[in-house]
């Protein structure tokens, strides 16, 4: 292993909706893909994914995650992933690929040596990323409201428009 994936944090996905809840991978590779073919980094069994859905990949300092044409898209947070185009990743993103399968994404530190920390060190570093990870994942909450929010009001615009017309 080189030394840049030494300190490449490791990327964890956890399926917490869909057909495969409960499914769970955690990479620290450059690159792999997402979607239904058996022979991917991460193999998700759900009719509404494409076969080779979405990539995940480490760009030397983040995460991202690129749409590679699905079907039925990639959603980052609520928000729509272009085809094609690479979006940054961060610790507690919601992930939806195709219309089923939602990813919880944590970024967890690399694994270091326990000779380097004491016992109060590795403990208070566990604390700090708990910490993090319980604000990150209220601001993502926060994201996905408000997308689910200005859906449903342009929703009710165009059914009052119907219904007006």
């Amino acid at each position: 292993m080189g030394k840049s994936q030494n300190n490449q944090p490791i990327l964890r996905l956890c399926v917490c909706e869909g057909p495969c809840s409960g499914l769970e991978a955690a990479k620290q590779s450059a690159k792999f893909l997402a979607g239904r073919r058996k022979n991917l980094g991460f193999c998700i069994s759900d009719s509404t994914i494409s076969e080779r859905h979405a990539e995940f990949s480490w760009s030397g300092e983040v995460y991202k995650l690129k749409d590679l044409g699905s079907s039925n898209g990639t959603f980052l947070n609520g928000k729509a992933v272009s085809s094609g185009e690479f979006v940054q990743l961060s610790d507690q993103d919601m992930v939806r690929l195709g219309l089923d399968t939602l990813i919880r994404v944590e970024i967890n530190p690399p694994p270091s040596s326990m000779d380097e920390k004491t016992v109060e060190e590795f403990l208070q570093a566990d604390v700090e990323l708990l910490k993090q990870r319980i604000l990150r994942r209220g601001d993502v909450i926060c994201q996905l409201l408000r997308s689910e929010a200005s859906e449903a009001l342009q929703s009710m615009d165009l059914n009052g428009r119907d219904a007006a017309g």
